[in-house]
């Protein structure tokens, strides 16, 4: 008999290499937090264009250096901005309310916003406001506003407040949608693969996507922390394409193993998945490296909104494949031998039951 990958026989290491990762995002969780975006925690995306200037008269340079000034200016007023994103007539920057650091209150980050960063005069009880997050040392009489600060760009500077409000209700219906979606792909899995373990497959492609999705959400703990990277309404999205791409894997998978299981009866569940994850192993690890060299491109060469989308993906993508063969697969072999066992019972007990001649 011909011997294949012994994958579930090691089932419970790769249980422990999921969730030490899962413990490792849960304990940063709980001791330092999630760095949200100004999506999920309000903010400001503040817009510096540059007037009587478009997209075809602005070089590359310009860019650069209107991106370095503005960016400039926003940390000397002790903000934590994000790395500039390119528009038509300038660039546009995002950044918590925040001030050193600290929660600042809608008051304080009001008047930064719509007085200071403008230009316009504080009054003394206005200014003693800002000096509790600014700092009694600010100088406010020297300070103009960015628009102002510069001789080398005519400047018009736009601050728009981002509410969290707004978010919440994104993330809730996103929430939402998720939900419905799992719901749907296991009421598909239980009809289309009835007939290798009735709900043994629903199971296992459920545990393995909230496997993949709870991955995604620790690497973006670990990299908020390590990176500062934050999850914003970019990573919904991310998750959502990420439930899609891994059930894939899983019906792929899944499909062999009927297709094994219907050419020979007899085999156990814990040859049948080896026999099969073999059997698709190097096309499924083919095809998510073509879509990962994709990904990895649009990584490294593109801005850093494209980057918040492409990084969770390619974190899905690994997550997704490695699921599959090493989650969804022993977690169907383990709930196939509990049925059969039930079935052995229930039948036990059946002809103890019926009387002899």
């Amino acid at each position: 008999m011909k011997k294949y990958p012994k994958i579930v026989e090691k089932k419970y290491s790769y249980f422990a290499v999921s969730i030490a990762i899962i413990v490792l995002g849960l304990v940063l969780l709980l001791t330092v937090g999630v760095n949200l975006g100004i999506e999920f925690a309000g903010g400001v995306k503040l817009e510096a264009t540059v007037k009587n200037m478009s997209e075809a008269t602005i070089s590359n340079a310009d860019y650069v250096k209107l991106s370095e000034f503005v960016k400039a200016e926003l940390e000397f007023l002790k903000l934590n901005p994000s790395e500039g994103q390119k528009i038509a007539e300038g660039v546009v920057f995002s950044f918590k309310n925040e001030i050193d650091g600290r929660e600042a209150s809608a008051e304080a980050m009001g008047l930064l916003t719509s007085k200071l960063i403008m230009g316009r005069t504080l009054t003394e009880e206005e200014r003693g406001i800002l000096r509790v997050y600014l700092g009694n040392d600010f100088n406010f009489g020297a300070y103009r506003g960015i628009a102002l600060n510069t001789d080398e760009f005519d400047l018009e500077i736009y601050p728009h407040g981002v509410s969290n409000t707004m978010s919440t209700r994104m993330f809730r219906d996103a929430l939402m949608a998720l939900v419905i979606a799992l719901t749907v792909i296991v009421v598909y899995i239980t009809i289309r693969f009835w007939n290798i373990g009735k709900l043994s497959s629903a199971a296992a492609v459920l545990i393995a996507l909230i496997h993949d999705v709870l991955i995604m959400i620790s690497f973006m703990i670990v990299a908020g922390w390590l990176f500062n990277m934050s999850i914003s309404s970019t990573f919904v999205a991310a998750v959502v394409t990420i439930v899609s791409y891994s059930i894939n894997n899983a019906v792929v998978i899944f499909d062999r193993i009927r297709e094994n299981h219907k050419n020979d009866e007899s085999m156990e569940p814990v040859q049948l998945v080896n026999k099969s994850i073999a059997d698709v192993f190097r096309r499924t690890v083919y095809a998510a490296g073509t879509t990962l060299m994709v990904v990895l491109v649009l990584t490294f060469v593109g801005i850093s909104t494209i980057r918040e989308f492409t990084v969770p993906i390619i974190v899905g993508i690994s997550a997704g494949v490695y699921s599959a063969f090493f989650i969804a697969s022993p977690m169907w072999s383990i709930f196939k031998a509990i049925g059969i066992g039930r079935a052995k019972k229930g039948k036990g007990k059946t002809v103890a039951a019926t009387p002899s001649n």
